[in-house]
């Protein structure tokens, strides 16, 4: 296997000995953190690969310039499932514990999926530009 041919955009461990990379060059590939080698590329999209992002099922999900949201299985590569509904290519993800994941795009809409239903739940489009990253901020109750 080789390195990526264009820049890399994003980065996931997926286990301690897994780093799981996107780039430019419309690929995704799972390195050995041990040896520094990559052992698997996923090929499935057709534009830049912008984030990554694991479930709770250790699955990787990733989203593209290509307006989808692919969801893959680790062990044998295969993509799982595409997620469709962004006009706009999709900037960033964040996978909550509540098997939902938001994702935003450029055109500055972010929506929630449902990925148990494997649908958009709730679409916000009031920002203005780009939607390029998420964090997730703990809420215990207290002010």
């Amino acid at each position: 296997m080789s390195e990526h041919t264009n820049a890399v955009s994003c980065l996931q461990i997926v286990t301690p000995e897994i780093l799981a990379s996107g780039s430019g060059d419309k690929t995704i590939k799972l390195w050995n953190l041990t040896s520094g080698q990559c052992y698997r590329t996923l090929h499935g999209h057709t534009k830049y690969v912008r984030d990554l992002q694991m479930n709770y099922k250790k699955e990787l999900i990733s989203c593209s310039d290509d307006k989808t949201i692919k969801l893959w299985n680790l062990t044998s590569g295969v993509c799982l499932l595409t997620l469709q509904g962004h006009e706009n290519p999709i900037c960033c993800l964040k996978y909550l514990s509540n098997n939902k994941l938001v994702s935003g795009s450029n055109n500055g809409v972010i929506k929630v999926w449902d990925l148990k239903y494997f649908e958009c739940i709730k679409t916000f489009s009031d920002h203005k530009n780009s939607v390029n990253c998420f964090q997730l901020i703990p809420f215990n109750g207290a002010t």
